[in-house]
């Protein structure tokens, strides 16, 4: 349609958007984004490193090939790629967050005792969407762990698309939205912010950080502090001249 429209991206996304921006800026292509929002997402995984960050950099790319990736067996659609199965990587995130997983089927529990159906449906509506994970392509994953895990090669300013070094120095006229999670177990606080580091050329009235204390990974797009919090924020972000 022509014209520049706000980006946002949750999680891993949060890398390739950035790198896309910084390319689009160098270029000064019209339709580069308006705005972009980065939600919990490993920018500079160096920073401030948790359980998940110690253990990809503790084991070498093969050991990810060998041991997290398989074939799609046959007689289902995509027989034979290699694939990181949905089921493996809904699992990776249950055991980093087995806390939160018990605490919430408890509330659950608490609340079909009490009668609270809203409540018991809601948590319904969470895992169903929770639940539906998608296998991952091999090359993707085990680029991302490599590239952005274990090279921090975007913070590094190694992250390359054809030969040609990716700087998000070239962002100026992009302003940047970082939302982190203060419980996040896979994008600690710090690695999503960091991208502000790298974006030198804005001004401080282009750039907003946004902290969400008591919520998790999911929280930065889900639930009510993404209903109460996060959704008000970019509004009024994406309504910034």
């Amino acid at each position: 349609t022509g014209g520049r429209v706000p980006a946002i991206a949750f999680s891993q996304s949060t890398v390739p958007l950035l790198l896309a921006a910084a390319r689009m800026a160098a270029d000064d292509d019209p339709a580069r984004p308006s705005h972009v929002a980065l939600m919990a997402g490993p920018v500079d995984p160096r920073r401030n490193p948790n359980a998940l960050n110690r253990f990809l950099a503790s084991h070498p790319l093969d050991w990810f090939a060998a041991n997290a990736v398989t074939q799609v067996p046959v007689y289902y659609p995509g027989a034979m790629r290699q694939v990181y199965p949905g089921f493996v990587q809904l699992g990776s995130y249950i055991a980093a967050s087995f806390e939160d997983q018990v605490d919430a089927h408890l509330s659950f529990f608490d609340s079909l005792v009490a009668g609270d159906g809203d409540s018991a449906q809601a948590h319904r509506d969470f895992y169903d969407r929770f639940l539906a994970v998608m296998d991952l392509p091999a090359k993707l994953f085990l680029d991302m762990v490599g590239r952005v895990f274990q090279e921090a090669a975007l913070a590094a300013g190694a992250m390359t698309w054809r030969d040609e070094v990716l700087d998000p120095a070239a962002i100026r006229d992009i302003p940047l939205m970082t939302v982190e999670a203060g419980r996040d177990v896979l994008a600690a606080p710090g690695q999503t912010h960091a991208a502000h580091d790298l974006v030198p050329g804005l001004k401080a009235r282009q750039r907003r950080q946004l902290t969400l204390p008591g919520a998790g990974h999911l929280g930065a797009v889900h639930g009510r502090a993404w209903r109460r919090k996060v959704l008000p924020e970019l509004a009024a972000f994406f309504g910034d001249g």
